[in-house]
């Protein structure tokens, strides 16, 4: 008897425990508007320094004030630009969202960049090889890579339209959530984020 009445006591201890874990992990549980806020305002944000500085360097060549050096581009190309673009898309990547709503912008996001990152190789082969080819297939995937972020900021309005968020600056996603329910608005800008 004593047997039964300590597995029985156990058994309680045990879903006491579990029910106190699962109310714990609901009250910490994301909305899609604070995923959304925290992908664009926070962690894109954050990995793109990494090709803003790539980018920068690339078009550093392009300034239109010399020839351009095609060799120490290759080379900037090979060496620099296109491993600091593929870090920045392995972070991007690594990125984790809660809601597959999220997710859909997310990808939109990775995809845009991805084909920037083929058309910096196609511009390095295009180098290599002396082929014009090389370079009319990069310039045809800088415009697919046009078309998937203004895809991808299509996206970001629309899901934040409907969680209402307002987007106050596109190039520089600074989102704002507007609670009804708190007369109070709290911001978060895409530099980093930022709560009032």
């Amino acid at each position: 008897m004593k047997r039964k009445i300590l597995l029985f006591t156990a058994m309680i201890v045990a879903l006491a425990s579990f029910t106190a874990c699962g109310k714990e992990k609901n009250d910490e549980q994301k909305s899609v508007k604070d995923d959304l806020i925290e992908l664009v305002g926070t962690e894109i944000p954050d990995e793109e320094k990494k090709e803003i500085e790539a980018m920068n360097t690339y078009n550093g060549y392009f300034t239109g004030e010399s020839e351009v050096d095609t060799a120490a581009l290759l080379a900037d190309l090979e060496n620099t630009i296109i491993p600091k673009y593929e870090e920045f898309m392995t972070s991007v990547e690594a990125i984790e969202v809660e809601f597959d709503e999220v997710l859909a912008i997310k990808e939109l996001y990775y995809s845009s960049m991805d084909y920037q990152l083929q058309a910096l190789r196609q511009v390095a082969e295009a180098l290599k090889e002396e082929d014009a080819d090389y370079q009319n297939e990069a310039a045809a995937l800088l415009e697919q890579a046009e078309g998937k972020y203004a895809e991808y900021l299509t996206a970001v309005e629309k899901l934040a339209s409907e969680n209402n968020i307002t987007i106050k600056n596109n190039s520089n996603i600074t989102a704002s959530k507007n609670d009804d329910s708190s007369e109070k608005d709290s911001d978060t800008e895409a530099a980093g984020a930022e709560t009032e």
